[in-house]
């Protein structure tokens, strides 16, 4: 439940959806909420996570998505990088960006059904135009790399 609570303030800090009457004639998705129980190195349980899905599986292409898109890495990349933190003496860091694609913004509108947990006061029948992607639609990948590829070419023109 409490992580169930941290997913919801999650996206109301990060503005995910508008609720809006029911859009006639638009393609309205559906959404799950998935449960996972996370185990650290020795087999204890580390955490429990909830996570709220889009089933992007539902999404018609030419109205909800027109490409889909996914970022990988490239191993002569990855070697250059090494190579190059090696010889510089620099320090290597991974990073988890928690609720990466809830950060990317969508460029074409996509209604999803109010998850059933979510309960507003005289909205009862409307339904979620998300503004930011989720897990699980076929555009969020794309969006949240255009997300983070921006703020790095920010980041090296600033330099």
């Amino acid at each position: 439940m409490e992580d169930m609570k941290m997913e919801y303030e999650t996206f109301m800090k990060n503005k995910t959806w508008d609720l809006v009457s029911y859009p006639n004639e638009k393609n309205v998705i559906g959404n799950k909420l998935i449960y996972k129980v996370k185990f650290n190195s020795v087999g204890n349980i580390e955490k429990y996570k909830a996570r709220l899905v889009a089933k992007g599986f539902a999404q018609k292409y030419d109205v909800d998505y027109e490409e889909t898109f996914a970022p990988m890495e490239k191993m002569p990349a990855i070697k250059i990088i090494l190579a190059l933190s090696t010889a510089q003496g620099w320090k290597v860091i991974q990073l988890d960006v928690k609720s990466a694609f809830l950060n990317g913004e969508l460029d074409v509108e996509i209604f999803m059904n109010k998850p059933e947990w979510f309960i507003k006061k005289g909205k009862k029948s409307f339904m979620c135009k998300l503004k930011k992607s989720l897990y699980g639609l076929k555009k969020a990948p794309r969006a949240w790399y255009r997300k983070i590829s921006a703020y790095f070419i920010d980041i090296g023109s600033s330099n």
